[in-house]
């Protein structure tokens, strides 16, 4: 498993083995093609995951001090 921070430092675990098979499971018939557009989503994805967090965070620490 993979650790990832977020931006308020703390650390989440990412299966990347179990993802990986998923993905070969999927992608035998697969061109480079896909695989460009597969890793643009990926990444979109792990941004909005990131912001979706931070947003997460701005709001509860508003919330406590108020």
């Amino acid at each position: 498993m993979g650790s990832e921070k977020s931006t308020d430092g703390r650390s989440f675990s990412i299966n990347w083995q179990a993802i990986i098979e998923e993905f070969k499971k999927i992608s035998a018939g697969f061109s480079i093609k896909h695989f460009i557009i597969i890793e643009k989503i990926c990444d979109l994805a792990r941004f909005q995951t990131l912001e979706t967090h931070e947003n997460f965070v701005e709001g509860r620490n508003y919330m406590m001090k108020t």
